[in-house]
């Protein structure tokens, strides 16, 4: 049959230490315990970050219907060492990973870890393992001459339901565009995307779209309400091979001037809707009549995947140096 007897029914059984975790994972979710808890940072002259002492449970997703959340304690200190390449940055992230012979592997610990991302002049970051909780990640320039020259972005969570883990977040050093990587975990509810941005394409404004799981194909929709002045307008676009989403401010628009928004992608990991993203953005191109503009937009992109990667760039062009995008998940 297929049915499984359920735990500690049969009390004189033998039970494994997974099955008896069991319900920790209907009960717990991951993340830290303590504000400090696996905090990770620099380590003064020396290409390596420390990560501090301290608990956190662990989700088991290589085989999800028979995992434990796993609780997992270091006690002290540890150093990671970190690799910067020559020539080009790279993204670098930092792991608490559990491995589970009876699932896979051949051994039963966790570890604390520095995945690398391929370096890039663009870098993406490395794919989150199964069974991973993901405390930092951390952008490694070019030739580094020490942590010192890192940027950390601190993505723990702490354990519970309501909870919101910053993924990504990064602000460009270099005239290029946001690309995630695959470390969107599947384990949140809704993704939430803030950016400010500014494209060095000649013109006063620059569409901006979002693509996901690096699917290029013509997927994607979208539908745009715009308002300048006392006018509003719609467009609309589809079979399009990026959802555009808002615009930004671009190289012949007056200095300083940008474009910013929220972004809200609902249910982001389910596998039985295609997936939207709702939108409130606006641009500015002086402080004068008819340069401020605000959109309100729906993007669609016709995939039942769930979304573990987020690609945001202008319709032409780059973004500037300085423009920054953030993305968090909801729990």
């Amino acid at each position: 049959m297929a049915e499984q007897t359920p735990l500690y029914m049969d009390i004189s059984g033998v039970y494994s230490g997974d099955e008896l975790g069991l319900p920790n994972r209907d009960m717990i979710s991951e993340g830290i315990v303590g504000a400090g808890s696996l905090a990770v940072t620099a380590h003064g002259g020396a290409n390596s970050v420390d990560v501090a002492a301290g608990a956190a449970w662990v989700t088991g997703d290589t085989d999800v219907n028979h995992q434990p959340t796993y609780r997992v304690y270091n006690d002290a200190t540890v150093n990671l060492g970190i690799s910067p390449d020559p020539t080009n940055p790279r993204i670098v992230l930092v792991v608490a990973q559990i491995n589970d012979a009876t699932f896979v592997g051949v051994t039963r610990n966790w570890q604390l870890v520095a995945i690398h991302g391929t370096p890039a002049a663009s870098p993406a970051a490395p794919a989150l393992p199964a069974s991973a909780l993901q405390l930092a990640s951390i952008t490694v320039p070019a030739a580094a001459a020490s942590s010192a020259a890192y940027t950390i972005t601190d993505t723990r969570i702490g354990f519970g339901v309501g909870n919101i883990q910053t993924v990504y977040d990064r602000t460009l050093g270099s005239a290029t565009t946001f690309d995630t990587g695959a470390i969107i975990p599947a384990t949140g509810t809704d993704i939430e995307i803030t950016y400010q941005c500014r494209g060095d394409t000649a013109a006063t404004s620059i569409g901006v779209l979002l693509r996901f799981n690096g699917d290029t194909g013509a997927n994607y929709g979208d539908q745009l309400l715009t308002g300048t002045t006392s006018t509003a307008s719609a467009t609309e676009h589809s079979s399009a091979t990026g959802a555009t989403i808002g615009a930004v401010a671009a190289a012949s628009a007056t200095a300083n001037h940008a474009g910013g928004g929220l972004l809200l992608i609902p249910n982001y990991a389910n596998t039985t809707f295609f997936k939207n993203v709702h939108g409130t953005t606006g641009w500015s191109q002086a402080i004068t009549t008819g340069t401020m503009n605000v959109r309100n937009s729906l993007g669609a992109w016709a995939s039942t995947a769930a979304i573990n990667r987020v690609q945001f760039f202008p319709g032409a062009g780059n973004f500037i140096a300085g423009s920054r995008m953030i993305v968090r998940v909801r729990r």
